[in-house]
């Protein structure tokens, strides 16, 4: 375990999927309240989850104060993403390898406790330990929270991307990025 601002971060494993999904549960719950029709269609759902844990780097979060409570989710990976590469309007500014931050979730009971520091923070430390200095981020464009965090962070709105399904528009996002050394 990793410690970061009051928060324990471990790497997720399958049988922690059942307290995830709660966590994920939470943060649908706030995007609906405002507004935000990001992951409102069943995504992501136990089969992506399960492929986080399986394939990338998904960590689970834990307050010190209630370690047996989850208090966050968070995945990163080290693979390039092709939509960010081929941007609608804008472009990337730095080059070189990244991570990117996919799947920030956190429990109800622990918003706005100060976890998303804590899962910026451990989010540059890792990409530093993997060699790499840039890490990036998409967000739907109405997350004003997000960006709120993003711009709180030191990260730098690059480009617009499409996801697929390429035809769907609301499959559209902001990427953001950072220098990270």
């Amino acid at each position: 375990m990793q410690e970061y601002n009051d928060f324990l971060f471990r790497k997720a494993i399958l049988s922690d999927l059942p307290g995830i999904l709660p966590v994920i549960e939470d943060a649908k719950a706030l995007l609906r309240q405002n507004g935000v029709d990001q992951w409102q269609d069943g995504f992501p759902n136990p089969t992506t989850l399960t492929a986080d844990i399986n394939t990338r780097h998904s960590f689970f979060i834990f307050s010190k104060k209630s370690p047996d409570k989850p208090a966050g989710f968070l995945v990163l990976s080290l693979e390039p993403e092709p939509p960010y590469h081929n941007p609608v309007e804008g472009k990337l500014h730095l080059e070189g390898p990244y991570v990117t931050i996919h799947r920030t979730a956190v429990s109800k009971e622990n918003q706005g406790k100060g976890i998303s520091r804590a899962m910026f923070s451990f989010s540059e430390a890792f990409t530093r330990t993997q060699n790499r200095h840039i890490l990036r981020v998409d967000t739907h464009k109405d997350n004003k929270i997000m960006q709120h965090i993003l711009d709180r962070e030191g990260f730098t709105y690059c480009c617009l991307v499409q996801l697929p399904p390429e035809d769907n528009l609301r499959m559209r996002r902001i990427v953001f990025e950072k220098s990270v050394n």
